[in-house]
């Protein structure tokens, strides 16, 4: 489940239905509505927000491109995993050459050092592996924990197994899809072993949760 910072989108529950900090048209949701869309981090927003979370914030994920935000959400609510998507930094990943996607990688930590999860366009990563950069490699800099979700990856892509194949091999450790249930089977096909000799398998991210 995430929480959108850069779309203002709280997740529901556990697959439950979406928890408001205030129902709509209760008395007080003109002013704070659910809690993230406030101007500049309404602290009383902030905090209900965190007391909304409570215990289950590890379960959680709050990500987005504005990382300001980011950390506000985090500070709010002990436990609330931290992600970031460098996706205000560039256009089009296909037309960036090496020295760029190089760069890329680089402003992604600075933006974000403490992002447990990055959220890279999967055209993004392919392009770099196009060119011999790892875009994986670079953003995670061998951080213990830290993964990279690759967004989005439905099975109506061409070339799908070859694609997975090639995402996996670079270190992705989570696909961002919109049919987990038949993208699931194929990407246990295409896991690759690590030079650890040990399995590694993807873990999904919803798109639009």
């Amino acid at each position: 489940e995430h929480l959108h910072a850069g779309k203002f989108v709280l997740a529901s529950r556990l697959g439950g239905p979406p928890e408001w900090v205030h129902e709509p048209g209760e008395r007080g949701a003109d002013s704070l509505g659910n809690g993230l869309m406030f101007p500049a981090g309404h602290p009383e927003a902030l905090a209900r927000f965190g007391a909304l979370l409570g215990a289950d914030a590890p379960a959680f994920i709050a990500s987005g491109y504005q990382w300001e935000l980011i950390e506000r959400l985090t500070g709010a609510a002990p436990g609330l995993r931290a992600g970031f998507g460098p996706l205000a930094l560039y256009r089009q990943p296909r037309s960036m050459p090496t020295g760029q996607l190089t760069a890329l990688a680089e402003r992604t930590r600075a933006e974000a050092p403490g992002a447990e999860i990055y959220y890279l366009e999967a055209n993004l990563v392919l392009a770099g592996l196009d060119r011999g950069v790892n875009l994986v490699e670079l953003v995670t800099d061998g951080r213990p924990g830290v993964l990279v979700d690759a967004w989005t990856v439905d099975p109506t892509r061409p070339r799908l197994p070859a694609l997975l194949a090639r995402l996996i091999g670079a270190g992705v450790g989570q696909i961002t899809t919109n049919d987990p249930a038949t993208l699931g089977p194929l990407v246990a096909d295409a896991a690759l072993p690590p030079r650890s000799g040990r399995w590694r398998r993807p873990g999904f991210g919803r798109k639009g949760r």
